[in-house]
């Protein structure tokens, strides 16, 4: 007997229980989501800019055959290579402390989930005794 079945005694309270159910998992897979969404936005653009200062530390070393000038290039590359190498590292400190803020309501609407799963079922063992 399935939920689409016309005879059925709780066919509403199911077909409630089923969009109640739909709801809650699309919940879900936006705050599975949202951890990563807006830490994925800084770290493309800080890479961006270490780029661009390991770009400009090497325009500097390349056309100028001043030492200033290729001193302060090269000081300029490296600190873009650690800036690149760094990058990584803060996204993954966004992500974690995204997660901790996200996982009390993503546990809370996975229970809520559960509850309503389990209502369902209930009702659909009351039509088969």
């Amino acid at each position: 007997m399935s939920i689409r079945d016309g005879k059925q005694k709780h066919k509403s309270e199911l077909t409630r229980l089923e969009r109640q159910a739909e709801e809650t998992l699309a919940t879900l897979s936006r705050l599975q989501s949202s951890k990563t969404a807006g830490a994925n936005v800084f770290p493309y653009l800080f890479g961006i800019a270490a780029t661009l200062l390991l770009g400009g530390g090497m325009c500097l070393v390349m056309l100028y055959d001043v030492i200033a000038a290729m001193t302060v290039g090269i000081l300029l590359g490296v600190l873009g290579i650690a800036l690149c190498s760094v990058n990584y590292l803060i996204y993954q400190k966004m992500v974690s402390k995204k997660t901790a803020e996200v996982l009390p309501v993503i546990d809370r609407t996975e229970e809520k989930l559960a509850n309503l799963l389990e209502k369902g079922n209930e009702l659909l063992r009351a039509e088969l005794i």
